[in-house]
């Protein structure tokens, strides 16, 4: 079976998912291509994989209209030329609602099924012109993916996407970063970051953005200081991730750490992470923290799950149905500082447990979430789409 996935994204995490699954599917006698961008970086030039890769898309980044418009039509051309040679599409993210709109309909016209994998069903930011596009491709779909029951419910009640055509797959693990980078172990990476032995790290990492509740977690951090005394001096938050659209400063979160009193016991990198630094950040923590409001999944606990870190996280979206409460990780309500206080502190005073849960959390993304599972599923999606 010839399946071409298209992927606009050539850094961060649906590139990674791409990446895994396509990989995954050559194992099942699939024949998977990955039509990506030509002119932004691809991350993972490097790695090894039994996948085709074709870097034929363009983003206009200049705001040049006569850049706009040929972006536009070699996007059109390169889709519809290797649509000719594969028997699905299966596209990983819109790529814009002019140039979608275009795309999709002479995709019908070649009689070729599309799949469309909705990795966020509701937008990031409280305003997002990206959603109602979402909707319009999911409804246009033959079939629909998404990774858990609250986001099928809202792809069908948000979206109005019927529940026939929605497939649940889960996000699956990301233990290939944790394989390809061995030059970071816990030793080294707490150096780097100043940290002693005696010192406990939570982590905060990846984009900041509004969604993912630093405020919380910094809130939370605060009460931990100031109600037990037998931790809070010891503890340290470090946040690495980078951020784009200048959230930190509109956010205030300096002035919140400042005020909370946090000021020395935080380090903070805003700024991009490469794939080799990523081991650096999680093999330096304690405990990994995803305080978010909202949200869908998340890449972030796949990453705690592969370097056997014991993470919190919110119930939100789908991201609790990845977590099995109290033996893979922790599932706290959101924008709840104190019950994220709560929990971070159940952990931080026992780090034998927090130890057994990081232990399982890995056990649990080996078996449950790996990606053999991931495409087998898939591929029976693939096959039932063609029948």
């Amino acid at each position: 079976m010839r399946v071409l996935l298209v992927n606009w994204q050539t850094e961060g995490g649906i590139c990674h998912y791409t990446y895994c699954l396509a990989d995954a599917l050559s194992e099942f006698g699939d024949r998977p291509t990955v039509l990506t961008r030509s002119n932004t970086p691809y991350e993972l030039e490097f790695m090894p994989h039994h996948h085709m890769v074709i870097k034929k898309l363009h983003v206009a980044i200049m705001v040049k209209k006569s850049e706009r418009i040929s972006s536009f039509f070699n996007n059109i051309q390169s889709i519809l030329k290797e649509t000719t040679h594969y028997d699905i599409v299966h596209f990983q993210c819109p790529i814009g609602p002019r140039t979608d709109h275009w795309i999709w309909k002479s995709i019908r016209l070649l009689k070729r099924p599309v799949i469309y994998t909705v990795h966020d069903a509701v937008p990031h930011e409280s305003y997002n012109p990206m959603e109602q596009h979402t909707g319009e491709l999911a409804r246009q779909a033959d079939i629909v993916i998404t990774h858990g029951e609250r986001l099928k419910e809202t792809l069908i009640q948000v979206h109005k996407v019927p529940s026939g055509k929605i497939r649940i797959v889960p996000l699956g693990n990301y233990i290939f970063i944790e394989n390809l980078f061995h030059q970071w172990n816990r030793q080294n990476a707490r150096e780097s970051f100043d940290l002693s032995d005696q010192e406990q790290c939570l982590l905060f990492f990846g984009y900041v953005r509004p969604y993912k509740g630093l405020d919380t977690l910094i809130e939370a951090c605060r009460i931990i200081k100031e109600r037990r005394p037998d931790i809070g001096p010891r503890m340290r938050l470090l946040i690495g991730g980078t951020d784009p659209w200048n959230y930190w400063e509109s956010g205030n979160y300096e002035k919140q750490i400042e005020e909370s009193g946090l000021t020395n016991q935080t380090k903070r990198l805003i700024e991009y992470i490469p794939l080799d630094d990523i081991g650096r950040y999680f093999h330096a923590a304690d405990v990994v923290a995803l305080p978010y409001k909202w949200g869908s999944q998340s890449a972030v606990l796949q990453l705690a799950y592969a370097f056997s870190k014991p993470a919190v996280v919110t119930d939100v979206g789908s991201i609790s149905e990845a977590v099995q409460n109290g033996v893979t990780g922790l599932v706290v309500p959101p924008s709840d500082p104190q019950s994220l206080a709560d929990a971070l502190i159940q952990l931080l005073s026992d780090p034998a447990r927090a130890e057994e849960i990081g232990k399982a959390g890995r056990r649990y993304a080996e078996t449950e979430l790996s990606w053999r599972k991931i495409a087998e599923q898939t591929h029976d999606i693939y096959t039932g789409l063609l029948r």
